[in-house]
């Protein structure tokens, strides 16, 4: 630029800065604009993600950028300033969908919608369960900072300082409680099935239907690497999805449902984490004993009201 400047010819004057930041800058956005509807098709062709970071202006005031990113390189879609916002779950749930909305067709983010929604509620219970954390500690939970050292040793050495709290704080009846009208673990394996069936449900009555294998592949992908053998192990430890009628129902997007111990790879997870829990070869085969009992129903689950409870009661206190 400055190059450019120094040979520029005699007389021309620069803009000043008022006319850089409002004229001439509405224009530059204008032909951005323009140019975008072509990048959306390479986005829908190939994909992309949504991300976003952290500034502050001169001004000091902090600032979220939202960026699309994909193989194709990046590019930036705007800035939201959080002078005054409260830093919480909810808040920045709430920042991402509208950034998703910008950027998404409308048609498949009702499914968005409504896990940002989820994880509204989910950041507004985390926040409850701090708060009755910090009632019960002088201390406070740390992070992994970059930027300190051994910082992943202080954050270890701080849980175990306060590990009288946390104990204190789990076995409290108001944890419970909060904990009752939360998603629970048994629930993340179906809810990650379902969604993928809601998205086929949405794009199956768009222009977007051809692109859902890739969709599917991406989901999936996504899924291999957060899947744990623990959402394994609560969704097959949960009675009401080996009833008769939750099984004759369809799946969203018209998938037909499986019991747990007919899946290969829930049994792989539940298999996994016995290992996980055990300390020896005899509490191991007690362990699948006793699921074999579970899930074929021996013992006392083929009562009637035995089996009437486990459709309408938590698993937990079933």
């Amino acid at each position: 630029m400055i190059n450019a400047i120094r040979k520029a010819p005699e007389g021309i004057k620069a803009p000043s800065s008022e006319k850089a930041r409002t004229v001439l800058l509405d224009e530059c956005v204008r032909d951005v604009d323009k140019s975008l509807t072509p990048f959306k098709d390479i986005w829908y062709s190939h994909g992309l993600s949504i991300v976003s970071d952290g500034w502050s202006n001169i001004k000091h005031n902090p600032l979220i950028n939202v960026l699309v990113v994909n193989s194709r390189g990046a590019m930036f879609m705007h800035a939201d300033e959080f002078s005054g916002v409260e830093k919480t779950g909810a808040r920045i749930a709430e920042f991402l969908r509208q950034a998703i909305e910008y950027v998404g067709p409308s048609n498949v983010l009702q499914v968005v919608t409504d896990n940002a929604a989820n994880c509204k509620a989910i950041g507004k219970e985390l926040i409850k369960a701090l708060a009755i954390f910090r009632d019960n500690s002088k201390l406070t939970l740390l992070k992994v900072a970059k930027t300190r050292f051994a910082s992943h040793y202080v954050l270890l050495k701080r849980l175990l300082l306060c590990r009288e709290a946390l104990f204190t704080t789990i076995s409290l009846n108001s944890l419970r409680d909060l904990v009752k009208q939360s998603p629970k673990m048994d629930e993340i394996y179906e809810k990650m099935d379902n969604v993928l069936g809601e998205i086929k449900e949405v794009m199956m009555e768009s222009m977007y239907e051809s692109y859902f294998p890739q969709v599917e592949e991406i989901v999936l992908k996504r899924w291999e690497k957060m899947n744990i053998p623990l959402h394994c192990l609560g969704f097959a430890l949960s009675p009401r999805f080996y009833n008769t009628h939750y099984l004759e129902k369809l799946a969203p997007g018209g998938i037909r449902r499986k019991a747990p111990n007919l899946d290969k790879e829930v049994i792989q997870g539940v298999k996994q984490a016995f290992n996980y829990i055990v300390e020896n070869r005899d509490e191991e085969c007690l362990l699948r004993e006793q699921f074999a009992t579970f899930h074929m129903k021996r013992g006392l689950y083929p009562l009637p009201s035995t089996q009437m409870d486990a459709v309408t009661m938590e698993a937990i206190d079933w």
